[in-house]
């Protein structure tokens, strides 16, 4: 019970960032929602089980070089989809007919969008995402706790924008904790 009580959130995590950046860049939720939870569709191999090498699981290999993966607790990709798909949302409902505007503009929304993320973006946010996990592995490096006192300084920083998590990525790879 108390892993429901506290996984969940984290589980979806994408679909929460996309659903508030809809909302805020002025978009639909409920469309920033969608397309958050298809960033964690169960059809997708888990984020998480690709990167654990014993679990056998591998990303879908798209056009044999592009790896196609979930995005659990990637926050990057979930908040740069959310605020894109906000803005082709206002203008795709600038330019779509009123009659026709409540079903076809959530739809090209989230398949654009959802191509554009699993794609072009969300492949090129992980690279991204892992470099800042490099980054902050040579800030735990720098003699004289130095880097220690930086890492203390980006890290609230980090919680403000659901980045923090890099820092448990790296304690978990360096101190096996």
């Amino acid at each position: 019970m108390l892993d429901v009580l506290t996984d969940t959130v984290f589980s979806f995590l994408p679909a929460l960032i996309c659903w508030s950046a809809f909302k805020k860049f002025g978009g639909t939720p409920i469309v920033g929602f969608v397309i958050g939870l298809m960033l964690v569709s169960p059809l997708l191999p888990n984020a998480y089980e690709v990167a654990d090498a014993s679990s056998n699981v591998e990303a879908v290999m798209a056009f044999g070089f592009i790896p196609i993966t979930g995005y659990q607790g990637s926050v990057l990709t979930a908040l740069v989809i959310g605020y894109l798909g906000s803005k082709l949302e206002i203008a795709t409902r600038k330019v779509m007919p009123q009659a026709l505007d409540m079903m076809f503009s959530p739809f090209v929304v989230i398949a654009v969008m959802l191509i554009t993320a699993l794609l072009i973006l969300g492949p090129i946010l992980h690279l991204v995402e892992n470099g800042l996990v490099y980054v902050v592995e040579a800030f735990i490096h720098v003699p004289f706790g130095i880097g220690g006192l930086v890492i203390g300084f980006i890290y609230p920083l980090a919680v403000m924008t659901g980045m923090h998590h890099l820092f448990t990525q790296v304690s978990h790879t360096k101190f096996g904790r």
